[in-house]
């Protein structure tokens, strides 16, 4: 690989990983989900960023299992890989509560940049 592809590579690279810090911080991730999502359409930002996202978010780091045909149960640690790919990883995925009719439901978002 040449100097400039691989400076390329590594720029392509950075900037992934700038994009993935980005979208990880409550404030941004409350502005997609109120936008995205109907559960959080009439919460305020700041009750979704600070009330409603729990913990804090996985970043390239929670393996996906492109391969699978039907949905399964796994613990959170599990690793997938795939044949073609090796393990893939989402690029950004936590946890967030919800008020749905007056109950809270527990969710799973996953962000890809």
């Amino acid at each position: 690989m040449s100097d400039s592809a691989q400076q390329a590579k590594a720029q392509k690279k950075a900037y992934d990983e700038a994009c993935k810090r980005v979208l990880s911080e409550r404030e941004i991730m409350a502005h997609i989900l109120k936008s995205c999502t109907e559960e959080f359409k009439d919460c305020s930002l700041l009750d979704i960023a600070w009330r409603y996202i729990q913990g804090e978010p996985s970043i390239s780091c929670m393996a996906v299992d492109p391969e699978a045909i039907a949905p399964r149960i796994e613990s959170e640690q599990t690793e997938d890989k795939s044949g073609a790919e090796g393990t893939v990883y989402y690029d950004i995925r936590f946890h967030a509560v919800a008020p749905v009719d007056g109950k809270m439901i527990q969710l799973i978002i996953n962000l890809e940049a």
